[in-house]
């Protein structure tokens, strides 16, 4: 299951045990918060390391990419004539 919430709504999502046992981010001022919502959620730090999308049409692209493919991503972004920051996962 893939689940996209931006910046700091993840706490929300959290908090409906929607990402039990799951690894999450969020806005690095909410880090603390969304363990507090879910000690189960795996918190990653640092979204800008490439662990997941920093901005949320990277975001969209990259669960894209998962669920049909990087070349059907790459299609859609350079339909949107967007240059696609890709994180290595």
């Amino acid at each position: 299951m893939h689940l996209m919430s931006l910046c700091a709504s993840a706490a929300l999502v959290a908090s409906t045990g929607a990402l039990a046992g799951m690894k999450a981010t969020t806005h690095h001022m909410c880090y603390d918060s969304l363990k507090q919502d879910d000690e189960s959620v795996g918190v990653v730090r640092g979204a800008e390391s490439g662990v997941v999308m920093r901005w949320s049409m990277d975001e969209a692209l990259y669960v894209a990419e998962l669920k049909v493919g990087c070349e059907s991503a790459e299609f859609k972004a350079q339909m949107a004539e967007y240059v696609w920051k890709r994180a290595e996962v």
